[in-house]
């Protein structure tokens, strides 16, 4: 149960260096992966200690989703 806490932080951190911007200006996209790999570390070893790690994930992951809905442009109908 762990490792799956972990791994969609992973990704998503890694996913930025595959042509996704950065929102924060002072901010480049090595800072970032680095950020998300050192959360997704975090996540991974705080999961056993009263699920802190598992909560904090599902948190984390709506921060993405939403954060993704606020910049993409809505889909026109067909």
């Amino acid at each position: 149960m762990t490792c799956v806490v972990a791994a969609g932080t992973l990704i998503a951190g890694l996913s930025i260096s595959c042509g996704s911007q950065v929102r924060l200006q002072h901010r480049n996209k090595a800072n970032i992966i680095m950020l998300n790999t050192w959360v997704a570390l975090l996540q991974l070893t705080t999961t056993p200690l009263f699920l802190i790690g598992w909560i904090w994930s599902v948190v984390w992951s709506t921060d993405f989703i939403s954060i993704s809905g606020e910049s993409s442009p809505t889909p026109a109908c067909l």
